[in-house]
């Protein structure tokens, strides 16, 4: 999912000089961009044809709005700016704005969805409390665009990065389902017990307890993390964000972004190895996602949509399975029974979270489980690398063929 600071201050990305051949061309120039009604979730059915709204499938509807696949922009809320492809017979919200009547003797839809991607529209998002796109912001892009047969080429390539990617991704899909099969066993089961008892969350091993978190994990123990505006992001300490958990429940590297801090936001939202971090405000789907920080190069902070748990002591409850427990699958009950909604997003606070209630074993089978585990996250982690290596060779492929930097075989 996109990230609100990535998209409003990354840069436009547009090449001083374009190859002879090419030309500027206007976005709406070559399409009609279009919000078409919004419907509201009442409205949505359990099967029919699937419904956009501005951060992905939101169900399905009894029409559709697109009888072909076609481009839609996020132009509302936190994910403003992001480029979807839509695929063919779907329903677009009024939450995204259509590029319809596509004019592909000018521009492909494929070319075109790589190159917005590439370019960027920090340039026409205008608004603060609720960033926006509207049509007349659009009237003001414009992007570098080759001849049609290097479109064409252009897209292929890039597609097919794209599909490895896709594939990649299922089999992380996959392997995540199977560790989620095995987290449930042993997270209610536990290793070699034959005697269970029956507790309000169903039945676990007789030596184990249920509790709330909040046992283990006093107030001073969890804590916000730090609001900064945008203009403040660019330079200094690096701060964590969501999008740093798209890799997987392990953040092991300095994240990319910097924010301007004073040392006393450095003491108060800095993380150490062995933290939580529970993403605390999102979209339904994303709400209460978590990664344990390992090591970092640097002091880092973390940013103010997620809140911080540290385990002051491992006695009773280790850090990794703790970890495991909030990404279970009784968390993700616990979490979606404690969401407070809003019209885009929905938040947990840190009550809910130290109310969380989940079985504990004794600290050593904490760590047999949490050693039962490795082999598949070790799989998942190889995976991950895999998809992480394919990201960087697609942003380097736009870098050169997006800008006409190096120029596709056969085309002078």
């Amino acid at each position: 999912m996109a990230n609100q600071s990535d998209i409003l201050t990354a840069p436009v990305r547009l090449p001083a000089s374009i190859p002879t051949g090419w030309k500027w061309q206007k976005l709406v120039d070559c399409c009609r961009p279009r919000q078409w009604p919004t419907i509201s979730r009442s409205q949505l059915l359990p099967s029919g044809y699937p419904a956009y709204g501005a951060n992905g499938q939101i169900g399905y509807y009894s029409e559709y709005t697109h009888e072909i696949e076609t481009i839609a922009i996020t132009c509302r809320g936190a994910t403003c700016g992001t480029i979807n492809l839509i695929p063919p017979q779907s329903y677009v919200t009024g939450n995204s704005m259509a590029l319809d009547s596509l004019d592909e003797r000018v521009v492909t839809l494929r070319f075109l969805y790589h190159m917005l991607s590439f370019r960027n529209l920090s340039d026409v998002v205008s608004g603060s409390a609720q960033p926006q796109i509207t049509r007349r912001g659009l009237e003001r892009v414009l992007f570098p665009l080759p001849p049609l047969p290097e479109q064409k080429q252009i897209a292929a390539i890039l597609g097919s990065v794209d599909a490895a990617i896709q594939a990649t991704q299922a089999v992380i899909d996959q392997t995540r389902k199977v560790k989620q099969g095995l987290l449930a066993q042993l997270l209610t089961r536990g290793i070699g017990h034959t005697r269970f008892k029956k507790t309000e969350i169903g039945e676990i091993p007789e030596e184990w307890e249920v509790h709330e978190l909040g046992r283990f994990i006093p107030k001073e123990a969890i804590r916000n993390g730090l609001y900064k505006p945008l203009k403040e992001y660019g330079d200094g300490t690096p701060i964590i964000r969501i999008d740093d958990f798209s890799g997987g429940d392990r953040l092991s590297a300095t994240p990319p972004k910097l924010v301007r801090t004073v040392p006393e936001e450095e003491a108060a939202f800095g993380v150490e190895r062995g933290d939580l971090l529970i993403n605390r405000v999102n979209s339904l789907s994303h709400l209460g996602k978590t990664a344990i920080v390992e090591l970092l190069e640097q002091p880092t902070v973390f940013e103010s949509n997620m809140m911080c748990v540290r385990v002051t002591s491992t006695e009773d409850l280790l850090p990794e399975y703790l970890l495991h427990l909030l990404s279970s699958k009784s968390a993700r009950s616990q979490i979606l029974n404690s969401a407070k909604r809003a019209v885009a997003q929905a938040s947990i606070n840190q009550q809910d979270v130290r109310g969380f209630r989940f079985p504990i074993p004794p600290a050593g089978e904490q760590e047999r489980i949490i050693g039962n585990l490795t082999g598949i996250e070790d799989a998942e982690e190889s995976v991950l690398g895999e998809e992480r290596n394919l990201q960087r060779l697609k942003r380097g492929l736009m870098q050169d063929l997006l800008t006409g930097r190096v120029r596709v075989k056969g085309v002078a």
